[in-house]
């Protein structure tokens, strides 16, 4: 059976620009709750239910959602539908990243199995759904041209997509080890990138410069939550753990947190 999923394509209108992290951040749960720091007036969460990513525009001013059947919630400036077909995904295979092309006129879904879903004015980059992988796929995120994607494997596995350039991969530099904790992020630099894992742990590639890491500052004792996503932020990244915690590693002013306040299960964080 075919089955359609009716999403909102990420196709602001004329005015709106995608985020470049020197306003703020935010952050979200899996039930779309939405946490908002350094920012004025926000647009208010879409509500959803198992969201996996967020993406925001100009300010906060627009929010996109991503939920794991594929199916992406917006609130902000105007819109476009367009419809997502699943019927091809495989058993279990779950919408996991929802990437923004940089100029703010479409973005790309990915899932586990490393299909690419493309929509509005971005390039149609093809996937990995035909490649043998290690692990499943876990993050991506978008060359600064938005021309290439980088798909990131939970063993920290890299697939370059589009422009992207390769500047090495964890299996590549560590081969054979397995590492404590999973890989769960992957943040674009102009030629590099930074892999973040679940303990807070940073592996820069390229010109992404290391920047601190969480195993570094806590000298051995374990982060309150796993580390679930990471963001570019000044010179350096953000990273964002299950409990809401923000850990600023980069020359910009700390805007806040949901470190503390118990709201548990957060799942994402976005530059806007």
């Amino acid at each position: 059976m075919i089955s359609i999923v009716v999403i909102v394509a990420s196709l602001p209108m004329i005015g709106a620009t995608a985020a470049t992290g020197d306003d703020g951040y935010l952050i979200t749960t899996s039930a779309g709750e939405i946490g908002a720091f350094g920012l004025d007036n926000p647009a208010s969460s879409p509500g959803g239910s198992d969201v996996v990513s967020i993406v925001a525009a100009d300010g906060g001013q627009a929010i996109w959602l991503l939920e794991a059947r594929g199916t992406v919630r917006y609130s902000g400036l105007g819109t476009v539908a367009a419809p997502i077909s699943t019927a091809d995904w495989e058993p279990g295979e779950r919408a996991v990243s929802l990437v923004a092309d940089p100029d703010g006129t479409g973005h790309w879904i990915i899932t586990t199995a490393g299909r690419v879903h493309s929509f509005g004015a971005v390039a149609t980059v093809a996937g990995v759904t035909h490649l043998n992988l290690a692990a499943p796929i876990v993050d991506a995120s978008a060359t600064p041209d938005g021309a290439g994607l980088y798909l990131l494997g939970a063993d920290g596995g890299i697939f370059t997509r589009g422009t992207a350039r390769f500047f090495g991969s964890i299996p590549q530099v560590l081969p054979g080890v397995t590492l404590d904790k999973p890989v769960v992020g992957i943040v674009a630099t102009a030629a590099g990138y930074w892999l973040i894992a679940a303990d807070g742990g940073i592996f820069a590639f390229g010109d992404a410069p290391f920047r601190g890491s969480l195993p570094e500052v806590l000298k051995g004792q374990p982060a309150d939550a796993p580390v679930v996503g990471a963001v570019s932020f000044g010179n350096g990244y953000l990273m964002v753990g299950a409990d809401g915690g923000v850990f600023n590693f980069s020359n910009r002013a700390f805007a806040g947190s949901w470190g503390g306040t118990n709201v548990g299960d957060v799942v994402d964080i976005t530059p806007a």
